[in-house]
């Protein structure tokens, strides 16, 4: 399972605007998000969060495990679009450490 997080560290004042625009426009996020990777080819499928707190204005993973480059083409693909519907300049993609029921014994 991989996670991210995306935010813009320019904007530290701005994050509750920036994440109120993200959950108006979370399902928008998640068609596009989807269209934009199909292009690439990617058919990794996506969940998205907006939190209520700290300094991500937006989380997404998948319960899959894709390789390391695959994840990296991901996380340009949904930042893009994220930056394009949400009106972030610089954003970054950061780890987010996660677990499932799935994974347990």
């Amino acid at each position: 399972m991989q996670t991210q997080a995306i935010d813009d560290p320019a904007l530290d004042d701005d994050v509750t605007a920036h994440r109120e625009r993200a959950a108006a426009k979370l399902d928008q996020i998640a068609r596009d998000a989807k269209e934009a990777l199909a292009f690439q080819g990617i058919d990794t499928p996506l969940f998205f969060l907006v939190p209520t707190s700290g300094n991500a204005i937006l989380t997404f993973g998948t319960t899959l495990d894709p390789d390391d480059d695959l994840w990296s083409q991901v996380a340009d693909v949904v930042a893009s679009v994220v930056s394009q519907l949400i009106g972030l300049a610089g954003t970054r993609c950061r780890e987010v450490t996660c677990a499932t029921t799935h994974d347990q014994a």
